[in-house]
């Protein structure tokens, strides 16, 4: 490689970022569901295979409003709050 092309490499700067959102390259689900299954857990609800299903490809914000909804329905003895 010569000086020229290294220098207008390094100017170039990143060309490409991949994300694996999908599960391709690495199968993340099964942790995502012990982690999410442990947090309710420890707020004092349960959490089951349906209830990741319901949160598959959303967003990190959409899943804890979810999550805190079991725990309040919980602790407000199954009655869900307004």
């Amino acid at each position: 490689m010569t000086a020229g092309r290294l220098a207008r490499d390094e100017r170039d700067g990143i060309q490409a970022v991949m994300f694996d959102m999908d599960g391709l390259l690495v199968d993340t689900e099964p942790l995502w569901l012990e982690v999410e299954t442990e947090i309710v857990a420890r707020l004092g609800s349960t959490w089951s295979h349906a209830d990741q299903a319901e949160l598959l490809g959303g967003s990190l914000a959409k899943s804890v409003s979810y999550m805190l909804g079991k725990v309040r329905a919980i602790g407000d003895g199954g009655r869900a709050r307004a």
